[in-house]
C-alpha cells in the first residue's frame, strides 16, 4: 500500500483509491481512535464528490463512538478555526483544494488548530493501514449540525481588525472560484464596507476551479480594470489560496502578500527578525486572535508560513514607479495607522 499523506493531506481521484467511501471510513475511523476526543469538526468544499466522502467519514467517526460536528461548506480555514474554538479534538477539511472537480481530498487539523506535522501523519498512516483489534465500543457518536459556521467565522474574522477598520469607498472583485468562499468572502467584505463585485459564485458540484479562481487570475484583471475597481482577491477551491489584483490589473502573488504582512508584523515588532522569522511566524489560528496586524487576506493565511522556502530579501516587489500608491499598499497602510 503506497503512502497516503502527501504534501497537504490525503489527495486522489474521487470514488478511486485513496478516496473512495470505504476508505473514507476507515481514515474517519482512524481519526478518531488517534485523536481520542469527543468531538470532531467536518466541513467541505463544493465539490459534487464532497457529500459521498463526507458520509463516509462521519460513519467512521460515529462507529469508534465520537460525535462528528458538521460544518457544511466552508473555507479551510474556517475549519482551523472551528476546531479551536468549539474546542474539538480535531478537524478534517475534505476537498483536493485547487484541483478539478473529479479530484478529492482529506485534510486533517490538530485540536490546536495546526495542520499535522509529517511524524503524526506517519503514526496516523500505520492506524490506518494497521487498524487496531480492539473490539468497537457500545455506543456510537452522535451527528451535530454547526449549522452557523459560515457566521462564525466570518464575525471572527472580524474581530481580527482594528476597531473602527472599515473598507468603505473600496470597490473589490472577488473570484470565488465557485469554491468554498463562495458565500463567506462577499459576506465578509460588504459587512467591512467595501463595494463588492462577484465572480464564479454559483457552484454545482462540477465547475470549481474550473477556469476561474487562484489558477486563473487573468479574468479577475480584466473585471478589476473593466469595473475600475481598486483591488481584486481570486480564491482556490477551498480558500486557503490567494492571489491578488491591484488597480492596474497587476498580480500580486502570494509570496509577494506574504512579504507585505511580514513587514508590517516586523514593524510592529510582532515577529523576530530576519532571517529567522519563518521559523517563529505561527499558524494561522494561534496567532489571529493576539495578530494586531488585521487579517484582510485571512482567509488563505492556512497555509504553514515554514513551507515558505524564500528569504524576504531575495522576493522582489513590483519596484515600478508610480504617481499614485496602488490601493492594496494603501490599505496596509491604513491598516497600521488603525490601532487594534
Amino acid at each position: 500500500m503506497d503512502k497516503l499523506f502527501g504534501t497537504d493531506g490525503i489527495r486522489g481521484v474521487a470514488n478511486e483509491y485513496p478516496m473512495t467511501p470505504e476508505m473514507a471510513v476507515t481514515i474517519g475511523r482512524a481519526i478518531a481512535i488517534y485523536f481520542k476526543g469527543e468531538k470532531i469538526v467536518i466541513a467541505k468544499d463544493t465539490r459534487i464528490s464532497g457529500d459521498m466522502i463526507e458520509s463516509a467519514i462521519i460513519s467512521g467517526i460515529c462507529s469508534s463512538g465520537v460525535n462528528p460536528f458538521i460544518s457544511g461548506i466552508l473555507p479551510t480555514p474556517g475549519v482551523a478555526f472551528l476546531t479551536r474554538s468549539l474546542p474539538a479534538a480535531a478537524g478534517v477539511m475534505i476537498s483536493a483544494s485547487h484541483n478539478p472537480f473529479f479530484d478529492n481530498g482529506i485534510k486533517i487539523f490538530k485540536s490546536n488548530g495546526f495542520k499535522l506535522s509529517d511524524e503524526e501523519e506517519a503514526e496516523l498512516e500505520q492506524i490506518i493501514k494497521h487498524p487496531p483489534f480492539d473490539s468497537p465500543p457500545h455506543e456510537t457518536g452522535k451527528i451535530q449540525r454547526i449549522t452557523d459556521a459560515d457566521k462564525q467565522y466570518v464575525e471572527f474574522l472580524k474581530r481580527t481588525m482594528p476597531r473602527n477598520f472599515s473598507l468603505r469607498g473600496m470597490k473589490i472583485v472577488l473570484d470565488c472560484s465557485n469554491g468554498a468562499t463562495y458565500a463567506v468572502a462577499p459576506k465578509l467584505f460588504s459587512d467591512l464596507g467595501a463595494e463588492v463585485e462577484t465572480m464564479f459564485t454559483a457552484p454545482d458540484g462540477k465547475n470549481i476551479n474550473a477556469n476561474c479562481g487562484s489558477q486563473h487570475p487573468e479574468h479577475l484583471a480584466k473585471k478589476v480594470l473593466q469595473k475600475d475597481a481598486d483591488i481584486g482577491l481570486a480564491f482556490d477551491g477551498d480558500g486557503d489560496r490567494l492571489i491578488a489584483v491591484d488597480e492596474k490589473g497587476k498580480l500580486v502573488s502570494g509570496d509577494q502578500i506574504l512579504v507585505l504582512c511580514a513587514k508590517i508584523l516586523k514593524q510592529n515588532g510582532k515577529i523576530c527578525p530576519l532571517p529567522t522569522w519563518k521559523y517563529c511566524m505561527p499558524h494561522y489560528p494561534p496567532y489571529m486572535g493576539k495578530n494586531p496586524f488585521p487579517t484582510l487576506f485571512s482567509i488563505s493565511a492556512t497555509r504553514s508560513v515554514y513551507q515558505v522556502k524564500t528569504n524576504l530579501s531575495n522576493i522582489q516587489l513590483n519596484k515600478e514607479k508610480n504617481t499614485s500608491k496602488p490601493s492594496w499598499k494603501k490599505i496596509l497602510k491604513k491598516q497600521k495607522d488603525l490601532k487594534p
